[in-house]
């Protein structure tokens, strides 16, 4: 039997990767911006509740403090320079939605609470803010799904995803993977 090495969990660490990236839209005012997320996470189907973890060093902080609600918005793979460039870079420095439009981003509004969200997601959601609790060096925002906007035919008629959509895995540290749908189906 092999004996597991014990590390004691008062580092930074990357164990719990990978996770599916997102991109979160939100909108205080005339402020509006994007932030690629990696802790994002169902809670409940019904209602449907997500929620999503922010540093408070983030520019998106301040604006998901003060902001109704906020998107979310999951990008192909092929789209993996946007999902980078929008982690990389602060809306503190940068006009996030002037600059994706720049590189070929349609910007929409969603129809409840007017956020900023992405046309070119294969899935987005809009999310009323319904609490928030900071947990160490994040908060966590959890939001009430209102709509969907999906690409109808990226999912099933059960609403699973089809081998049409090949999501940005973030894996840590600026690693990007994604699914090998081939060898999921092997699995069933």
């Amino acid at each position: 039997m092999r004996k597991l090495k014990k590390i004691k969990a008062n580092i930074k660490a990357y164990f719990f990767h990978p996770f599916i990236a997102c991109i979160v839209g939100t909108k205080c005012g005339k402020k509006e911006n994007f932030i690629s997320i990696a802790w994002f996470t169902q809670l409940s189907f019904q209602p449907c509740i997500a929620g999503i973890s922010v540093s408070p060093k983030r520019f998106s902080y301040e604006l998901l403090k003060e902001s109704q609600g906020f998107s979310i918005n999951f990008l192909d793979f092929s789209k993996i320079d946007i999902v980078e460039w929008i982690g990389t870079h602060s809306g503190r420095e940068h006009n996030k939605i002037k600059k994706l439009k720049e590189m070929g981003m349609d910007i929409f509004y969603t129809e409840e609470l007017n956020l900023p969200a992405l046309s070119e997601s294969y899935l987005a959601a809009e999310c009323r803010k319904i609490w928030e609790r900071e947990f160490g060096d994040h908060v966590l925002f959890v939001g009430e799904v209102l709509n969907f906007y999906i690409k109808e035919d990226f999912f099933d008629e059960n609403t699973l995803p089809t081998e049409r959509i090949f999501p940005v895995v973030y894996a840590g540290k600026g690693r990007y993977l994604t699914v090998d749908w081939k060898k999921l189906e092997k699995k069933r």
